[in-house]
C-alpha cells in the first residue's frame, strides 16, 4: 500500500487467479465504515487505488475482500 502517509489516494497491488469482484471497506478507529468500494479485477497482477481526498485526517484500515473472504488489510494515514 502506498503512499502511506497519504493525502489524495491511496494505491495497492493484488494478484487474483480468477477474474473477480473485490470490495474495499475503508474503516475509522471506531470501526465505523467509511468507505466503499466494488472493482472488478481482471486475472493476474495489477494496482488498484482509493480516492481519499475527502476524508478527515486520521488514522484507516483498508479491508479488502471478496464474496468468501478477507484477502487483505492494512492501515494508512490520511493527513491534507
Amino acid at each position: 500500500m502506498r503512499p502511506n502517509p497519504a493525502t489524495s489516494f491511496i494505491e495497492f497491488d493484488i494478484n487474483t487467479k480468477n477474474t473477480e469482484t473485490i470490495y474495499i471497506n475503508v474503516v475509522d478507529m471506531l470501526g465505523k465504515n467509511i468507505l466503499t468500494q466494488a472493482k472488478q479485477l481482471a486475472i493476474g497482477f495489477q494496482t488498484a487505488n482509493i480516492n481519499i481526498e475527502n476524508l478527515n485526517n486520521g488514522i484507516y484500515t483498508v479491508i479488502i475482500t471478496n464474496n468468501r473472504d478477507i484477502k487483505r488489510a492494512f492501515k494508512f494515514i490520511k493527513l491534507d
